[in-house]
């Protein structure tokens, strides 16, 4: 048994553009583009923003993604939201990043 989800977002899309694939594919690419910004802003909380950069530059240029992003399948869309579900959780909690001083993965025991 499949979530709803991605119908009803697929429903949505519909419903404010007709059904139209191309409209669909066009809402799913701005998902994407906006997935590495999240890439971006949770790879500057967590290190620093020149690893940010770097995790964007490879999510935006990653074939798979970019091949997912062209069919309609729930995997743009399930992306989303956990990025963005991660980042309200670590700017909720007033995560200050991961610095080897305050990280417990680079701590020596």
């Amino acid at each position: 048994m499949m979530s709803p989800g991605y119908s009803y977002f697929l429903a949505g899309v519909y419903g404010v553009f007709g059904v139209k694939l191309s409209a669909a594919i066009l809402i799913q690419f701005a998902l994407g583009l906006l997935t590495g910004i999240l890439v971006y802003l949770l790879g500057k909380k967590f290190f620093s923003a020149s690893a940010g950069l770097a995790a964007m530059a490879l999510f935006l240029f990653y074939g798979p993604e970019l091949f997912y992003e062209s069919v309609l399948v729930k995997a743009v869309l399930i992306n989303f939201t956990n990025l963005f579900s991660l980042l309200l959780l670590v700017t909720g909690a007033g995560f200050e990043g991961c610095f080897p001083e305050r990280c417990s993965v680079f701590r020596r025991t």
